[in-house]
């Protein structure tokens, strides 16, 4: 799965489960203005880390010398943390937590 793939998906999840349009929900540190809306989620992502060990998978692609063409994967667990602040023009009411309380 691609960066742009998972933050796909989790950018639309946070949408589809806050009620929000998918306008509404953006990247903390993207290279453009905060929404007009008055509500909306601002998501980061903390590095990830990697709480195992990593394997190592070679594969042979295809050519005259086996030894050559080979492609080496790392495969490993990754564990990222998503953080979500969420922007309002009034106090969370009890609709509002609500709507973050059925996020995944």
């Amino acid at each position: 799965m691609s960066w742009t793939d998972l933050r796909d998906a989790m950018q639309g999840a946070v949408a589809a489960a806050s009620g929000l349009a998918g306008s509404a929900v953006i990247w903390k540190f993207q290279d453009s203005n905060q929404p007009p809306a008055t509500r909306y989620i601002a998501l980061t992502v903390s590095p990830a880390s990697n709480p195992g060990q990593d394997g190592i998978q070679a594969t042979y692609v295809g050519g005259a010398d086996p030894l050559v063409d080979m492609r080496l994967d790392v495969i490993g667990l990754r564990e990222l943390t998503l953080a979500l602040e969420v922007f309002s023009a009034s106090v969370a009411d009890d609709d509002d937590a609500a709507a973050l309380q059925r996020l995944p």
